[in-house]
């Protein structure tokens, strides 16, 4: 029998938090707008997430209009090919 231990913090627990883009380029201010959209579907940090622990209120987390998420998704499907290939050359 495998036995383990792991901690929760209570519900309500409040934290801090702090997220910054610098980059004056658009391509990577919306790569970071996606990402901040991902993280708002699923909003969950550390493990057993499924059980429903680590799950945070995103609420008050906005994506700034500066960070157009289109833009990278728009990049992702021009360069679809020649990001297939780059990644198939790289198998070992």
């Amino acid at each position: 029998q495998m036995k383990y231990e792991y901690e929760v913090f209570a519900p309500g627990t409040p934290f801090e938090h702090r997220i910054a883009c610098t980059s004056d380029k658009p391509l990577i201010m919306s790569a970071f707008g996606h990402l901040i959209q991902l993280f708002k579907e699923s909003p969950y940090i550390g493990g057993q997430g499924s059980v429903g622990n680590g799950e945070l209120d995103l609420g008050c987390l906005s994506v700034p209009s500066e960070c157009n998420p289109q833009v990278y998704l728009d990049y992702l499907e021009s360069e679809k090919d020649n990001l297939k290939k780059t990644w198939e050359e790289m198998r070992m």
